[in-house]
């Protein structure tokens, strides 16, 4: 399924979601899960809801209050709220450019998956 934009998931996934220069949000009732392989790649990965399996952001992740997440983390940036669940290993690496994108470029990406 060919996405554009960012993400927020209210509800169940099981598989991989991919959106490198986005950010994913798994909302208070959203759960994501993918075995223990990377079951979320993007810019920015929040954490409300549950997620299990690894996770891999250029910029940061955030675990929120009562977010719960059983895998490993890669990312630039990593904040976990009090009241959170994480289990796993953390993997910190340098935060990796953000490309220059004009806004004529982001309305011919938004056409292309219109």
């Amino acid at each position: 399924l060919p996405m554009y934009g960012s993400l927020f998931v209210d509800g169940e996934v099981v598989g991989k979601i991919h959106l490198p220069e986005h950010r994913v949000t798994v909302g208070p009732t959203g759960h994501v899960s993918d075995g223990l392989s990377v079951c979320i790649t993007a810019r920015e990965i929040v954490i409300i809801g549950k997620v299990r399996g690894n996770v891999f952001a250029s910029d940061r992740v955030e675990i929120c209050e009562n977010g719960t997440l059983i895998g490993n983390v890669s990312a630039a940036r990593i904040s976990i709220a009090d009241g959170a669940y994480f289990k796993g290993d953390i993997r910190l690496h340098a935060t990796q450019p953000k490309t220059a994108v004009s806004f004529e470029q982001e309305e011919e990406r938004a056409k292309a998956y219109a």
